[in-house]
């Protein structure tokens, strides 16, 4: 889960605890459809969560099945099939130029030529036996299917992954619409009361001044100057809910 879409998600509970503890103010607010959506939001991004953890740990999980079985298949099998074809090639002439995969070649390469492998030791199982057991070739077709098996598995557990990553950024979206429209509701039914109106504004900040700079810019008070005339002093006004640095300004107080 990406660090933005993480705040944007802790913010979404923020909000809905808020509208939760000052429900008696609140009532009407929390009867719109915006909260119900806030609600569906907050449900569906904690499940997404959940989901894009267990397919990351999956895709993991995949990845290091698919190297121990691609070593196990290239090292103790196919290895071992070219050391006993070299030889057994006097007698076997079959059996002759069979040589192991490259370490460095890529993993579906590597499935195809050991496919190949097996279908030549196949039909010169009874040779082969003598040198590698009764049961290698079992074993040998095992760990290749082991080794794609392993390939599926992590696809699917990537696809799903990038499914779930999709659908946080759309959930994230959704609940960050819901707030703005909620934001309204919210500051006319707290009109007059300053402290709730000011934790209100706190935690739904990321969530409707999130987007872009421009959108943040649009609700920051502009700085006012107001002069001192008994002291010949020039003071600007701090907005309350955003920090704005301050450029030095120079008043002119007339004397």
């Amino acid at each position: 889960m990406k660090r933005r879409e993480s705040a944007v998600q802790a913010a979404l509970v923020q909000v809905q605890s808020f509208l939760n503890e000052h429900d008696a103010l609140l009532h009407d607010v929390n009867a719109t459809g915006a909260r119900s959506t806030l609600d569906d939001v907050v449900t569906k991004l904690a499940a997404q969560v959940a989901d894009q953890d267990a397919h990351r740990r999956e895709s993991e999980g995949a990845r290091a099945r698919h190297l121990a079985s691609r070593e196990s298949l290239l090292v103790h099998y196919l290895r071992a099939v070219a050391s006993a074809a070299r030889l057994l090639s006097d007698r076997v002439p079959g059996l002759a130029g069979m040589s192991a995969p490259p370490p460095n070649c890529g993993t579906m390469t590597l499935l195809g030529l050991a496919e190949g492998m097996a279908k030549v030791a196949e039909r010169h199982q009874q040779a082969l036996a003598e040198l590698l057991g009764p049961e290698f070739l079992t074993r040998l077709k095992a760990t290749i299917a082991d080794v794609g098996t392993a390939i599926s598995s992590g696809r699917t557990s990537r696809s799903k992954r990038s499914a779930a990553t999709a659908g946080l950024a759309a959930e994230s979206a959704r609940g960050r619409t819901a707030v703005r429209m909620l934001d309204a509701l919210v500051l006319h039914a707290l009109a007059g009361d300053a402290p709730l109106t000011r934790e209100w504004r706190s935690r739904r900040k990321i969530l409707v001044f999130g987007v872009s700079n421009s959108e943040v810019k649009a609700e920051v008070p502009v700085p006012v100057l107001v002069t001192d005339a008994g002291k010949g002093a020039a003071l600007s006004s701090k907005p309350a809910e955003e920090k704005v640095a301050s450029a030095p300004v120079a008043a002119v107080v007339a004397a």
